[in-house]
């Protein structure tokens, strides 16, 4: 059995009265060498672009289904829905059963959170997006099912659990939503996206007496009946043995004994990647990164940022909102650091104040060497240009 996404652009025409006026529909084959591959049985996505003129609708996987025949000559079945002239009466189709339907706008698997998943991030729609047929890995498929079967449905008790681990792993430091983290184990365990899982761990923020730091207001009956369950007022912390009890009874099966980490044998094998299109992202990721850092170095006249040392051997570029977030390398996001020093910067050690640009060193290394520059203030560049503050507020949230 093969997946794929199918694509339909609705400038062109209108998927959603299609998909939802009927069970079996014809989809075009567009690329002729896929003739031969798609078999009955194949799972089969259904994906609605952005189009211009109907931005309000949001983009992203909108139902699933079956291939129900093979892919052969047909004539249009919808020719009615074209916006503007058809394709033509007969072209090379195949027929896919439709199983579940999720068009509206809180049920679509949506384009972004593809991009930040662990497991969809590199699906070739992604960057892309101009073909009609894509075929994918059968984990990445098995994801956005997943991630259906969840999305606009109210949260569970079990989830808000697995979220409320996240929160406490993350306690006192800077969210992350990158892959490995826990918000993106979390994200991987429940079957919600990982800026769900991140907007529930900044509700659970919100209700703690503990921080200060904003978070998110929008809190429902769940989350306060699990907060406190597990946070004991009299001592003003979280239970975590309990939690952590609660937790492993509930996701024993998709746990690692170690570290309670995930484990993606869900999603099957890891899946060897297409070397051409890995070389070719590759290239371009590499032409940025390298520019990036040779603009670094010139601004910061080959020096650190904090330390004012060099050589260029050991100073790294470091993108303050990280890359695979915002894919940003501006110079103002910018920053040339020492390597541990920037291992520090991301693990949330080491931070710089978007107000002062002082640094600000977390009190676990107050007996380190590190500590020395806490309260220094980050070094101007030679170049006369600066950082963003901006950016410097989206990396500590």
């Amino acid at each position: 059995m093969r997946h794929w996404i199918f694509q339909a652009n609705p400038d062109r025409f209108d998927v959603d009265r299609y998909i939802d006026r009927q069970e079996e529909i014809l989809w075009s084959v567009g690329q002729q060498h896929y003739r031969d591959q798609m078999n009955p049985g194949d799972r089969v996505h259904i994906w609605r672009a952005q189009g211009r003129r109907f931005q309000n609708k949001v983009y992203g996987v909108v139902a699933e289904g079956t291939i129900s025949g093979i892919p052969e000559f047909l004539e249009d079945d919808a020719s009615d829905l074209w916006r503007g002239n058809a394709l033509g009466e007969t072209a090379l189709r195949v027929s896919v059963s439709i199983s579940k339907k999720h068009l509206g706008n809180r049920q679509v698997i949506q384009n972004k959170w593809l991009v930040e998943d662990p497991v969809t991030s590199a699906l070739t729609i992604l960057r892309m997006r101009n073909q009609t047929n894509y075929l994918i890995k059968e984990s990445e498929s098995k994801r956005i099912s997943h991630l259906i079967s969840r999305t606009g449905e109210d949260w569970e008790r079990q989830e808000c659990i697995a979220a409320l681990k996240a929160y406490c792993s993350t306690y006192g430091r800077p969210i992350s939503k990158l892959s490995g983290s826990p918000v993106s184990d979390a994200s991987l365990l429940i079957g919600r996206a990982v800026s769900g899982v991140y907007n529930k761990v900044l509700n659970f923020r919100h209700l703690d007496p503990r921080d200060s730091r904003a978070g998110l207001p929008n809190i429902n009956a769940i989350d306060r009946t699990v907060w406190n369950e597990f946070y004991d007022l009299t001592r003003s912390q979280i239970m975590e043995r309990e939690l952590n009890d609660a937790h492993s009874a509930l996701f024993f099966n998709k746990i690692q004994d170690s570290g309670q980490r995930i484990s993606y044998r869900e999603f099957g094998d890891a899946p060897n990647d297409d070397l051409i299109e890995l070389q070719t992202f590759a290239r371009r990721v590499r032409r940025g990164q390298r520019a990036f850092r040779d603009n670094l170095l010139l601004a910061y006249g080959s020096e650190c940022s904090i330390t004012g040392e060099g050589p260029e051997e050991v100073l790294e570029a470091i993108h303050i909102v990280p890359h695979a977030e915002s894919g940003i390398n501006e110079l103002d996001n910018g920053l040339l650091m020492r390597a541990d020093l920037h291992h520090l910067f991301d693990d949330g050690l080491l931070s710089i104040n978007p107000d002062t640009k002082n640094i600000e060193i977390d009190e676990r290394l107050l007996n380190t060497s590190y500590w020395q520059f806490n309260g220094v203030r980050l070094r101007l560049r030679v170049d006369g240009t600066q950082i963003s503050s901006n950016y410097l507020r989206q990396r500590v949230p």
